[in-house]
């Protein structure tokens, strides 16, 4: 690279969606977004729980170090155990530790209120009854070792935004609450789903409908799963906030910051 431009790779690592051929078309789609954006800033994207061992998922060229972003959506078990305990293996295996630095996650940047807010005006394009208040579930992974409380916070903040809703209510997939504990707890018979996943993978397609009672839930690819009966509610069941335009943006934002920041030019 010219001088004054950025020398480091900016390595981009996932959890992963538990399903192989789907991480490697998000991966694909992911890279050429950013390549397109910025065409001279090397990148690199890979997932810790995978077809490989997690340290794998770093590129071999230490050139210049690396600029990692964790792809998750909330700090937690990824950021804080997994992925330095993949750099300290790395370390070991190549005998080497690259320069690094950690960029913020694209999940806490306002741009993803977008999506939410996607979500939240899609229902009556899809059959919602215009009449009655919505309640929200925003559903999340969470983790006993690492519990996170992000998704009370997002409740708090969009309900104070959509007045004209019902509720708004957080669940987890594993720490307290669960999302079926809290589904039951409901008030409202419409609900609509904030899916506060990266991707399409098992837990959106098989875990989280299972959970919910929902039948028939459709493959990923389009804007919004549509409405689905869960016993005595009616649920607006959505594809994640990952599939979504704004989660581009988050990312290209965090990576202009960056090169911003950095005195870069791309």
């Amino acid at each position: 690279m010219a001088n004054g431009e950025i020398g480091k790779t900016v390595v981009l690592v996932a959890h992963g969606s538990g399903m192989a051929a789907y991480d490697a078309l998000w991966r694909e789609r992911v890279l050429k977004h950013l390549g397109e954006e910025f065409p001279r800033v090397r990148f690199h994207m890979g997932v810790l729980n995978g077809e490989l061992e997690a340290w794998e998922a770093f590129p071999k060229d230490v050139r210049g170090g690396w600029a990692v972003m964790p792809l998750v959506l909330s700090d937690g078990v990824v950021t804080r155990v997994q992925l330095p305990s993949a750099l300290s293996e790395y370390g070991r295996r190549l005998g080497c530790v690259p320069d690094v630095e950690m960029l913020p996650l694209p999940g806490v940047r306002t741009e993803l209120d977008g999506a939410v807010r996607r979500v939240l005006e899609g229902w009556r394009e899809r059959g919602g009854a215009e009449c009655g208040r919505k309640g929200v579930l925003v559903i999340q992974h969470g983790s006993m070792r690492h519990p996170v409380r992000s998704g009370e916070a997002m409740a708090r903040r969009w309900a104070g935004v959509y007045p004209e809703y019902g509720g708004f209510y957080a669940g987890y997939l594993s720490q307290e609450p669960g999302m079926d504990a809290v589904l039951a707890e409901i008030p409202e018979k419409e609900v609509v789903v904030v899916n506060w996943f990266l991707n399409c993978g098992n837990h959106v397609i098989e875990g989280i409908p299972s959970m919910l009672g929902l039948k028939d839930v459709e493959v990923c690819g389009k804007d919004v799963f549509g409405w689905r009966n869960a016993g005595d509610k009616r649920i607006f069941y959505t594809t994640p906030v990952g599939e979504s335009p704004e989660f581009m943006k988050a990312v290209t934002g965090v990576v202009r910051d960056w090169l911003a920041g950095s005195g870069g030019k791309v």
